[in-house]
């Protein structure tokens, strides 16, 4: 069973710190320039204040565990003061097929409505489509970086959901 809690305890912090690493482990063994992408820029600072900018009031940070182990995350900050940024989604490919990264964006919309905010936005790697199409189960619809929306060279696929 799929257990989701707003990390918050030092050992939730690490289970999402733990994550963000192997995700980023992973996503520099697919490009020999992932290292310069902006997200990535000034990465451990962000793991050691976390909850930092995804804290409440205006941002939530998530941490899925199955059998108590962590095995997903994912945070959402305040890009303006109606839309909110996705950020950090990651489940472990041990456990993907088990509903984590479902459970994991369904209670991000439930907490980013709860904080009122009206639009999702988010970035992610064309490569990734397994997490594209549970974006776009969700509602969120791909666009061509609108206006007010975070801007990342034009090689990533921007995506928005409207929450009204």
């Amino acid at each position: 069973m799929v257990k989701i809690t707003h990390a918050a305890t030092p050992s939730e912090i690490a289970g999402v710190q733990d994550l963000i690493r192997e995700f980023t482990s992973w996503a520099f063994s697919l490009h020999d320039d992932a290292r310069e992408f902006p997200t990535f820029s000034g990465l451990e600072a962000e793991l050691a204040a976390l909850p930092g900018k995804y804290g409440p009031p205006t941002g939530c940070l998530l941490l899925a565990s199955v059998d108590g182990k962590p095995t997903g995350c994912v945070a959402v900050r305040k890009h303006d003061d109606t839309t909110a940024e996705v950020k950090r989604m990651y489940v472990l490919p041990s456990a993907r097929g088990l509903g984590v990264g479902t459970a994991l964006i369904d209670e991000l919309i439930a907490a980013t409505r709860r904080m009122g905010y009206s639009r999702m936005v988010l970035t992610t790697h064309p490569l990734l489509e397994s997490a594209i199409r549970l974006y776009q189960v969700a509602g969120f619809e791909i666009v061509h970086n609108p206006p007010n929306f975070p801007d990342y060279e034009g090689s990533e696929v921007c995506m928005e959901k409207l929450l009204q």
